[in-house]
């Protein structure tokens, strides 16, 4: 079976017993199997070390199994239709050889090393797109592209992502690093980090002086107009990039927080397709550019060290036959997530087709990995 639910018990996070389906783990065997309740607790700080004894591990998918997964998760969006899945959630890695290179968050125990203010930063923001059949395409002949231009990429549990860990999205990208509220509110003044309380990583709204909310003007005045803000929706990547609100809109760490419901990750999806047909003051066509979601690494993290499988089903990398060292990068990034994770069998990584004919609705994954690669004990 390739799709089983799974419970996100969320203890005071005021989603208690929400039930989401699982994008891209599963199957029978192991220490998983059945439902998986992950409890998320506001104040939890993630470790490797403090879990004791060991959460059960949902087994990682065969590569054939996710591959398919993926393709339909990809062609299956219709935006006339709200019970269709939005998309993938996937990050391309600045570091592609390593997945805790990719995570900046001082609330987690970092195995590469503790993460402390650079260039004022926000802490604690994963910035990842949402790929379907409709966005970050090629214009004229319709392929797949990856966004930056980047090889090796991560993905992440959609259902949870969209529904649970997304503070916010963006039609466009939207330059989220040095951005209150963990990147989705107003431009933090300063990216100094000796000027303290001046910084995103340090995310004081000065209309307060303390933690940026929902409520402060710095935050509630990015939003877009149609969630309550005052910024138009930005036609292309060059307008200003409003804020589309996500569920983790107003976490900022407190117990007893709720889901923020005015936006939508669908809502950014939509928005974004209606300018499809536009083209940026660059000459880019807005069908090939990449939209941003903006997820909290306070709540991913301790769901990660949860059921691991469960959150990060995969890692993808750009099929080149004449660059095999993606393959190997995607490999060195799962390798080591599964290490520190402790998974008896790894997560697949999948081949990325960019020559993938979207109009004959060609696959887009695949798997190039055999068994025993899968299936190595680390």
């Amino acid at each position: 079976m390739l799709s089983r639910p799974v419970k996100l018990v969320a203890a005071g996070v005021g989603l208690l017993g929400a039930t989401f389906s699982l994008q891209g783990c599963g199957g029978s065997g192991g220490t998983g199997g059945g439902d998986t309740t992950i409890t998320i607790t506001a104040t939890t700080t993630a470790t490797a070390t403090t879990t004791t004894p060991l959460p059960p591990r949902t087994p990682g998918m065969s590569g054939k199994d996710m591959a398919k997964l993926l393709n339909e998760q990809y062609y299956a969006f219709d935006e006339t239709d709200d019970s269709t899945e939005v998309g993938l959630v996937i990050t391309m890695t600045a570091q592609p050889k390593t997945f805790y290179g990719n995570i900046f968050c001082s609330s987690f125990n970092n195995p590469d090393g503790e993460a402390k203010c650079n260039l004022g930063r926000a802490d604690c923001r994963m910035s990842a797109s949402v790929y379907n059949h409709k966005v970050i395409i090629t214009k004229d002949d319709h392929k797949p592209l990856m966004g930056l231009s980047r090889n090796v990429g991560i993905v992440f549990n959609s259902s949870m992502s969209i529904e649970t860990f997304a503070r916010c999205s963006y039609v466009f990208d939207g330059a989220s690093e040095r951005r209150l509220n963990v990147g989705c509110g107003l431009s933090a003044t300063s990216s100094d980090c000796s000027k303290k309380g001046e910084t995103a990583w340090d995310n004081i709204c000065p209309s307060s002086g303390k933690v940026c909310t929902a409520e402060d003007s710095e935050i509630k005045n990015d939003v877009c107009d149609k969630f309550g803000g005052s910024k138009p929706v930005p036609a292309t990547k060059q307008a200003y990039p409003c804020v589309v609100p996500g569920p983790a809109f107003d976490y900022h760490g407190q117990d007893n927080w709720e889901a923020y419901t005015k936006g939508s990750v669908r809502d950014m999806m939509k928005l974004r397709i209606a300018e499809n047909d536009g083209t940026g003051t660059d000459g880019n066509p807005n069908i090939q550019e990449w939209n941003e979601i903006v997820l909290d690494e306070r709540l991913m993290m301790p769901a990660i060290w949860h059921d691991p499988a469960v959150v990060v089903p995969a890692i993808i990398y750009k099929k080149d036959p004449k660059n095999p060292q993606y393959k190997d990068e995607a490999i060195a990034t799962r390798d080591e997530f599964c290490k520190f994770n402790r998974l008896d069998q790894k997560i697949p990584i999948i081949a990325f087709d960019m020559d993938a004919s979207i109009d004959d609705k060609a696959d887009v994954f695949s798997s190039e990995e055999d068994d025993f690669e899968e299936k190595i004990i680390v």
